[in-house]
């Protein structure tokens, strides 16, 4: 009985402010496709379809990414009206780009009609989901300041590793803590940052458990 009314209540929020503001933190970790695609051309394949989806009518915000080996990071300000279907439209311009590159690259027919059959498979989904929770890579990527007790090499190397990485948010935000203007900051890197200020991620956001199963962390931004 419990149940029940908790997942009416759940149905009724959603439905109350589907239209409000939201910040979406999600693990995106790559399929089979990697192994068939390098390294270096997955990370334009990405990139280019965060800008497509940037561009597009009703598109969401990045407010911090990493287009890493095996995963993409992503922290994002949309609608929750939208979200799903926008992170649908990411998922199928990555898959389409994918299957082009593929077909471009190989002579073999066999090998085409596979690839056109990729949507087709379940283990050649190109993404699956994970939520991303506040850890030190989180804070990085969202320009926020991250110091632990003691010292780890790991994150000293982590920090070193990412800083001129051209395919992630933390150069964006180095350069506007640097002191440009953020319009100037926003393009640096491979894909266009939505930059937030510090207190933004300290102050303003009301984090909501109950979305993880979405594959994501849902954060309500504060109303004044």
């Amino acid at each position: 009985m419990s149940t029940v009314n908790q997942k009416k209540s759940d149905s009724s929020l959603f439905d109350k402010d589907k239209n409000e503001n939201v910040v979406i933190c999600t693990e995106l970790r790559l399929g089979e496709w990697k192994e068939k695609v390098p390294f270096d051309k997955r990370q334009v394949i990405i990139a280019n379809a965060l800008n497509l989806c940037l561009a597009s009518k009703n598109g969401f915000k990045v407010l911090g990414y990493l287009i890493a080996r095996r995963r993409v990071l992503l922290v994002l300000e949309s609608k929750m009206l939208y979200i799903e279907k926008q992170l649908i439209s990411f998922d199928t311009i990555v898959k389409d780009s994918v299957k082009e590159y593929l077909n471009k690259s190989t002579q073999e027919p066999t090998r085409k009609t596979n690839v056109v059959k990729m949507e087709n498979k379940a283990k050649d989904r190109v993404f699956y989901a994970y939520p991303l929770y506040n850890n030190p890579v989180f804070h990085l990527i969202t320009g926020q300041t991250f110091h632990l007790d003691y010292y780890s090499p790991y994150l000293r190397r982590l920090k070193e590793m990412l800083r001129d990485y051209p395919f992630c948010s933390i150069k964006n935000y180095h350069c506007l803590h640097a002191g440009n203007k953020s319009t100037s900051c926003m393009g640096v890197t491979a894909v266009k940052v939505k930059l937030m200020p510090r207190n933004f991620w300290q102050n303003s956001l009301i984090k909501l458990k109950k979305w993880d199963q979405q594959g994501w962390v849902r954060y309500d931004i504060k109303t004044k």
